[in-house]
């Protein structure tokens, strides 16, 4: 039983490391967009909602999943991006906030475009921090905490 215990402490805790070291790295990446990184106008190229989670006769209920593209230009070379915001896939999305963005990222649109100036491919369109990046280096921390309580107790 003992061996179980130190395992799953140890376990908790490497878990918890990766989990927090992942949000780290999105929430840096995220205030680094806000303080250093270039803003330009662009314009929505394609713009595509699928859904993922149907709810049979009830669209208003399902969950959805968006996909963008925009072309910029920085230093005279066009460069597509297809992030809305640093949540890679904008997924699960309910059919209001699926209206929202379909209202604010309409197909020939022109919308500023935010870039890191030392790779102008690495581009979004809403730069900063969401509540999801908080979350993870959260979670990750619980989870040492929880793993540091086990190995203790």
């Amino acid at each position: 039983m003992h061996n179980n215990v130190l395992i799953l402490g140890i376990g908790l805790i490497l878990v918890g490391f990766v989990v927090c070291y992942y949000g780290a790295v999105k929430l840096l990446k995220g205030w680094q967009s806000l303080h250093h990184w270039s803003m330009v106008n662009g314009k929505v190229t394609e713009f595509d909602a699928m859904m993922v989670n149907p709810l049979e006769g009830k669209p208003e209920r399902s969950k959805y999943k968006v996909s963008i593209q925009y072309e910029f230009v920085v230093n005279n070379k066009t460069y597509l991006g297809h992030r809305i915001a640093f949540d890679e896939e904008y997924k699960n999305k309910s059919f209001t906030q699926l209206e929202h963005i379909k209202s604010k990222y309409k197909v020939g649109q022109n919308v500023p475009i935010n870039y890191n100036p030392n790779n102008p491919a690495d581009s979004v369109l809403q730069a900063g921090i969401n509540w999801w990046d908080v979350q993870y280096p959260l979670t990750g921390m619980v989870m040492m905490v929880l793993g540091l309580l086990v190995l203790v107790t």
